[in-house]
């Protein structure tokens, strides 16, 4: 396999050449790459005492695969060197980015690291963004497809935000050669298609690429890695691979993602890019940490004590800059969201005057260590109350970003059943 054909939770290991910056002469090697992790590794005559002794700039370099493909490998750092017999020392790097050259034939006559267009497929986007363009026709008698036809109006299309994405599905049609039939098989991708007026550097483009990610995981709350990402300028395209999400776990689908999620985000999806990106000063620090939550384990003093700091952090953003107590700041994020959907938020456990000072105490308790005897007590489980504050965070993000409409009320209300008197 190529790696043209590979996606970012994928593996494959290719033998190939190494061209270093400073060396006229390539070394062979083997790169491995594993689920995110970029591993190269290869062999130097002579024992190495110190790292020093490399004389090799392994910090970026340009690797050409046994297939052919050229790649660029970024950010390297050894990890290993090993002296073995014969006077020869095995010398492991890992490296944090892996870009193909989709066009290595075409020479580059702007900044290569600088770029107009971006796009990027995350796990579920099938799921969520769109469904198949693809209608296949069948008559009754018969047991295969007779006919396939693709329908454009099926797909999420294209959607213009601020001039700067579009959500676009690449649709693929391959054609097989059968002797003296040809087969046909169609594939797509939703991608989020990034344009950009004025180039933008790698490390932007990274770091946009991130928030995308953190954006969807926000709105699922599941655990998702990015599969596909590509770059380019006017003259040259890469597909990306990094290490960025090395032992990150996807999330198994739920019910809701298809069933409350997708239909949210097929009406608000525009609105919810276009929100957060114009309060994205007020929101990028607040959204790490409520979906570092969702990749980390769970402990639940340090779950609940971070979801207070986001309160109060949205109260100081939205509400009010001024010193206040933190129990006035809590109250008064309550009272800035509908009644109506407060109650449906905290129908297990009743927001009152007790729940409000707990919260208050507890975050005072872990910000100044007070004596152990002096630890807030309550008689909810402090996990179940995180959760509730979550959906909190979430409501009152999705009124500040004018979302338009309440994601609790929006959902469908789980059927209640009856109970029977006197059942034997």
């Amino acid at each position: 396999m190529k790696f043209s054909k590979l996606k970012m939770v994928d593996k494959l290991s290719s033998h190939g050449l190494i061209y270093f910056n400073n060396v006229e002469e390539p070394k062979s090697g083997l790169l491995e790459y594993n689920d995110n992790q970029i591993n190269l590794t290869f062999v130097v005559e002579g024992f190495l005492d110190t790292l020093e002794e490399l004389e090799l700039n392994i910090t970026s370099i340009t690797f050409i695969t046994s297939l052919g493909e050229k790649l660029e490998l970024r950010g390297g750092i050894v990890i290993n060197s090993k002296n073995n017999s014969n006077n020869i020392t095995t010398v492991e790097v890992i490296y944090q980015y892996l870009l193909l050259d989709t066009k290595p034939q075409v020479e580059s006559e702007s900044e290569e690291n600088n770029y107009n267009n971006f796009k990027i497929y995350c796990s579920y986007f099938k799921d969520i963004f769109t469904n198949s363009p693809f209608k296949y026709g069948r008559k009754k008698e018969d047991r295969f497809h007779s006919s396939v036809e693709l329908n454009l109006e099926s797909t999420l299309g294209v959607c213009l935000i601020n001039n700067r994405v579009e959500v676009t599905d690449f649709i693929l049609a391959n054609q097989y050669n059968r002797g003296e039939d040809f087969d046909l098989k169609f594939d797509y991708t939703p991608f989020l298609n990034f344009k950009f007026k004025e180039p933008q550097s790698f490390n932007n483009i990274i770091s946009l690429a991130m928030k995308i990610r953190n954006l969807i995981s926000f709105i699922t709350e599941h655990q998702i890695k990015v599969e596909e990402l590509y770059i380019s300028n006017k003259e040259k395209n890469y597909k990306l691979f990094w290490a960025n999400e090395y032992n990150i776990q996807v999330s198994k689908p739920s019910n809701e993602l298809i069933f409350q999620v997708k239909p949210f985000l097929k009406r608000r999806f525009s609105e919810f890019i276009d929100g957060y990106f114009n309060n994205e000063d007020k929101l990028t620090d607040i959204f790490d940490t409520y979906v570092n939550n969702i990749y980390k384990p769970i402990y639940e003093d340090d779950y609940l004590l971070s979801h207070i700091i986001i309160l109060e952090g949205l109260h100081r953003r939205f509400i009010c800059e001024q010193k206040r107590d933190l129990k006035i700041r809590l109250e008064e994020i309550f009272k800035s969201i509908d009644k109506e959907i407060i109650d449906s938020i905290f129908s297990e456990i009743e927001l009152d005057e007790k729940i409000i000072s707990y919260l208050k105490d507890f975050r005072h308790y872990h910000s100044h260590f007070f004596d152990v005897n002096e630890k807030p007590q309550i008689d909810v489980d402090k996990i179940e109350v995180a959760k509730l504050l979550r959906k909190v965070i979430k409501e009152f993000i999705y009124l500040k970003i004018n979302i338009g409409e309440s994601y609790i009320l929006s959902k469908p209300q789980q059927y209640k059943f009856k109970s029977f008197n006197n059942l034997q």
